[in-house]
């Protein structure tokens, strides 16, 4: 699970084992299409490294700050 606190200019992601266990280190990125790329590399690669194939993204709806992000990972796409 990849969890993402969701923030006006810069979003922060850490990844965990349902257990607790946290993945690689915590990620800090920003809301445009550069950081939404960034960030997919990253749990893509956190997949890679820990050999698992799928990947559960939970974030807060804070404001609309978390539509672009969210419409990015649905569609491969962002509207900025």
């Amino acid at each position: 699970m990849v969890g993402v606190d969701i923030a006006k200019q810069q979003h922060v992601a850490r990844a965990q084992y349902f257990r607790g266990i946290e993945y690689g280190k915590t990620l800090y990125f920003s809301n445009d299409n550069s950081g939404f790329i960034e960030f997919y590399n990253w749990f893509n690669k956190l997949c890679a490294d820990h050999t698992k194939n799928n990947v559960i993204v939970g974030m807060e709806p804070t404001e609309y700050y978390w539509f672009y992000l969210a419409k990015f990972l649905c569609n491969g796409q962002a509207f900025l």
